[in-house]
C-alpha cells in the first residue's frame, strides 16, 4: 500500500482541499473495480493496463475511487497507485481472478477439500445464490477461514466485506442478548423450575432475511465455475449478514407470537393463559431457552422445522464461554476452564511485547469479571487503564489479579425466588480521586431478592466515572444515578420475563448507599455547593423515596416507586 507522499512523487497527487467534497463519496459510474480485475485505461494521453491489486487507501474515505494496479513495463512489472475517477476509457478486459485466500489452522496437515464442498454444498441449498454471466458487474471477492475443531475440520466461504461499494448504506446493527437478560433468563428457569437449554444455528448467516440489495460475489475456485454469483441473501463477510440473520429470527420467532423486549430486541417471552411459559434470548446462532411443554412444541419445534439447527444441550453444558449446571435446588454458573486457562506475565520480552501482552491479559480478566466473577470488577478496571505502563509494579499486579482469579475460583448459585416478595436491591459505591489523572472510580451491583433472605446477582460494574469530581460526594452521587439507571433497565427486563402485563412498577426497587453527606442532601431541599452538581442530585430526587434504613450495616436507603 501506497503512502500519499509516495504517490505526490509519482506525479498522481491526490485530491486537494478544494476538490475533496467533489471526490469523498465517490462512486465510480464508469466499471466499477476491485481486488483482481484486469483494467485497460488512458492517464493524460497515455495508456495503462494491469491487474488491481487493493484499494491505495482506505475503501471507504476520499481516496475511495483509488487503487494499485500492477502494470507491466519493460523493466517488469510495477505497482502504481491511480485515481480511476480521472482516467479515460476505462474498461474492464477479463472478470476478477478466482483465486482465493486462505486462512488455515492445520495440525495434522490433512487437507480441508471436504469441508469446503460441505460448505459449498450449505450455500447451494439454502439458496443463497444464483449464476450469472460476468459482464463488467462491480464484484466482491471472497476468501476461505479454515479451522480444526475437536469435532473435526470447518471450512467457511467469506465475502471480502472492505470491497462492498454499498458498505455506508446497509443496516448493521444487529442486537445480542444483555448479560442482564441472560441472568434474567436463568432466574426464571430456576424460579419456575424449567429445564434451562441451549442451541446453535449451523450456517446461520445463509439462513438470513433475503437481500433487498444487489451484490455480485467472485466465487471460489473450487465451485468450478466460469460465472459469478449473485447473491440472494446476505453471507459471512458483508456488513449486514448479522442483521439480515436478527431478521430472519425475529420472523420465525413472531410467527408462534413470541414477543421481543422493549428494552432488549434479542429477549423473546411467549406468554399462554395470562403468564409467561417460556423466554428465548438469541447471541448471533446461539439461543438459551427455558419454558414449558407447549413451549417447546410451539416454539423451539418451529424452531427446528424453520432453521437449520446443529448441537443442542440441556441443563450441563457451556454457553458463550458459561458453565451452566442445573441441580434440583439451583443454577450455578461458573467459568473455571477459563480462569484456569489464564496465563501470568513475565518481563523477559520487549517493552512494546508486554504491553500486547498485558492488554491481552486485561481483556482476558475484564471478560471474566463482566461475565460470572463481580469480585475481579475492580481490578480488571484499574489493571485495564494500566496497560501502557509496563512497569515492574504492573506485571506484580497483573499476576495478583490473575492468581486471585484462579485460586479463588467459585461457582454463582441461581436459586429460585418467591416472585410474590420479589424486589431489586442496588448497592453503589464509589471512592475519590483513586484513578490516575484524578479520576474516581465507582461501581454498583444489582440482585434480585426476596423475603427469604434469597438473591440473584443480575448485574454489575466497577469503571470510571465519566467525568472529574471534586468530593467524595460527588463521585457517590455519579456512581448512585449510574445504579439507579442500571436497576430500572433490569426491572424493566425481569417484569417482561416474570409479569406477562410488563407492569415493572410492581417491583420496588431499593438504593443503598454508605455516604451520608449524600443521603442528607437527597433528604433536604437545600441546594448543594457544588452547582454542577445540582443536577445529578435533582434528577435522584425526581427518581426516589428517602427514608433512613437502621440496619446492622447502617446503610441508607432509598426507594424508586
Amino acid at each position: 500500500m501506497f503512502s500519499r507522499s509516495a504517490l505526490d512523487s509519482e506525479g498522481i497527487a491526490g485530491p486537494t482541499v478544494s476538490e475533496t467534497s467533489e471526490h469523498r463519496h465517490l462512486s465510480l459510474e464508469k466499471p466499477r473495480i476491485s481486488r483482481g480485475n484486469h483494467v485497460r485505461f488512458k492517464l493524460e494521453g497515455q495508456e495503462y493496463s494491469g491487474e488491481v491489486v487493493g484499494h491505495a487507501g482506505k475503501a471507504t474515505g476520499k481516496y475511495a475511487s483509488w487503487r494499485n494496479i500492477r502494470c507491466e513495463t519493460d523493466d517488469g512489472p510495477v505497482i502504481r497507485a491511480f485515481d480511476l475517477s480521472r482516467v479515460d476509457n476505462l474498461v474492464q478486459e477479463t472478470p476478477p481472478s478466482t483465486e482465493s485466500t486462505e486462512e488455515i489452522m492445520i495440525t495434522d496437515g490433512n487437507p480441508f477439500s471436504a469441508a469446503k464442498q460441505e460448505e459449498l454444498i450449505n450455500w447451494s441449498r439454502m439458496n443463497v445464490y444464483e449464476e450469472v454471466d460476468y459482464s463488467g458487474q462491480y464484484t466482491v471477492s471472497c476468501r476461505w477461514v479454515l479451522t480444526e475443531k475437536p469435532t473435526g475440520k470447518k471450512a467457511r466461504l467469506v465475502a471480502r466485506g472492505f470491497e462492498d461499494d454499498e458498505l455506508r448504506k446497509p443496516d448493521k446493527q444487529s442486537p445480542t442478548c444483555t448479560k442482564e437478560a441472560l441472568r434474567a433468563l436463568i432466574m426464571f428457569s430456576a424460579m419456575k423450575k424449567y429445564n434451562i437449554q441451549s442451541l446453535d444455528i449451523k450456517a446461520a448467516f445463509l439462513q438470513g432475511d433475503l437481500f433487498s440489495r444487489t451484490v455480485f460475489l467472485v466465487p471460489p475456485v473450487e465451485s468450478n465455475t466460469k460465472k459469478i454469483w449473485r447473491l440472494k441473501k446476505s453471507v459471512y463477510g458483508l456488513a449486514d449478514a448479522s442483521f439480515k440473520w436478527y431478521i430472519a429470527v425475529k420472523k420465525t420467532l413472531s410467527e408462534v407470537k413470541c414477543m421481543a423486549s422493549i428494552v432488549d430486541r434479542s429477549l423473546f417471552t411467549f406468554v399462554d393463559g395470562g403468564a409467561v411459559v417460556g423466554v428465548i434470548v438469541v447471541h448471533v446462532d446461539d439461543f438459551l431457552w427455558a419454558g414449558n411443554e407447549r413451549f417447546q412444541k410451539t416454539v423451539i419445534d418451529h424452531l427446528y422445522k424453520k432453521l437449520l439447527v446443529g448441537t443442542d444441550y440441556s441443563c450441563a453444558f457451556k454457553y458463550l464461554g458459561i458453565d451452566v449446571l442445573q441441580t434440583p435446588e439451583a443454577i450455578m454458573i461458573s467459568q473455571k476452564d477459563y480462569a484456569n486457562g489464564l496465563k501470568f506475565t513475565s518481563q523477559d520480552e520487549s517493552f512494546t511485547t508486554t504491553q500486547n501482552v498485558l492488554r491481552a491479559r486485561a481483556r482476558q480478566i475484564m471478560w471474566l469479571a463482566s461475565q460470572s466473577r463481580p469480585d475481579l470488577s475492580f481490578s480488571a478496571s484499574i489493571l485495564a487503564s494500566r496497560v501502557t505502563d509496563s512497569s515492574e509494579e504492573t506485571v506484580s499486579d497483573f499476576n495478583k489479579t490473575i492468581k486471585s482469579a484462579i485460586c479463588n475460583n467459585f461457582k454463582m448459585k441461581i436459586p429460585a425466588l418467591d416472585l410474590k416478595s420479589l424486589a431489586i436491591f442496588v448497592f453503589t459505591d464509589a471512592s475519590f480521586g483513586n484513578v490516575k489523572n484524578g479520576g474516581s472510580q465507582g461501581g454498583y451491583i444489582i440482585f434480585c431478592v426476596n423475603s427469604m433472605q434469597n438473591s440473584v446477582p443480575i448485574s454489575w460494574v466497577s469503571r470510571r466515572l465519566k467525568r472529574v469530581v471534586k468530593s467524595t460526594m460527588a463521585a457517590e452521587t455519579l456512581a448512585l444515578l449510574e445504579g439507579i439507571d442500571a436497576a430500572i433497565f433490569v426491572r424493566q427486563i425481569v417484569s417482561e420475563i416474570l409479569l406477562a402485563n410488563c407492569n415493572e412498577k410492581m417491583l420496588k426497587i431499593s438504593c443503598f448507599v454508605d455516604n451520608n453527606d449524600l443521603h442528607e442532601a437527597l433528604e433536604s431541599n437545600k441546594d448543594v455547593s457544588d452547582k454542577r452538581l445540582r443536577v445529578e442530585v435533582h434528577s435522584i430526587r425526581d427518581s426516589i423515596n428517602i427514608r433512613e434504613h437502621r440496619s446492622s450495616l447502617g446503610a441508607n436507603e432509598a426507594s424508586i416507586s
